[in-house]
């Protein structure tokens, strides 16, 4: 699969202008990419684990009746550390997550987030281990 990092500007809710477009934006990414990488935290994570998740992956994955594809990532944070000598990142592509027939975005993200945490290290798991009913979801 071919990807290239897209970049919209931050969508403000209240400014309509910036909202349209950056959504705009990516459902035609969808449409002529066949793919949209999102995180559903809204930005790549700064801490060592996950943090407070948004509904937009769950919301675009739902309108466009397709599959959401989890990636975590575990080493990224050192990255930069150790730059520029080499760092072990170990990405890990898990089963895609369909959602289920009138599944609700909050709902969606909440079993998104706890996947992608049952799949990290337990030091990486923001508070999300074992009961998915503890997982923090942002709606818009």
């Amino acid at each position: 699969m071919d990807a290239a990092p897209l970049s919209t500007p931050q969508p403000d809710p209240r400014d309509k202008k910036t909202f349209y477009f950056a959504d705009t934006f990516q459902r035609r990414a969808l449409i002529l990419l066949g793919a949209l990488g999102m995180l559903p935290e809204g930005k790549r994570s700064q801490s060592k684990g996950l943090s407070v998740a948004k509904t937009g992956t769950a919301r675009k994955a739902i309108e466009a009746h397709c599959p959401i594809v989890p990636i975590t990532v575990v080493g990224s944070d050192k990255f930069f550390a150790q730059f520029p000598h080499r760092t072990r990142v170990h990405v890990t592509l898990l089963p895609p997550i369909m959602p289920k027939p009138d599944e609700n975005p909050l709902a969606l993200t909440g079993r998104l987030m706890f996947t992608l945490a049952q799949a990290l290290p337990e030091e990486m798991r923001g508070g999300l281990c074992r009961n998915p009913a503890r997982l923090r979801v942002k709606s818009h």
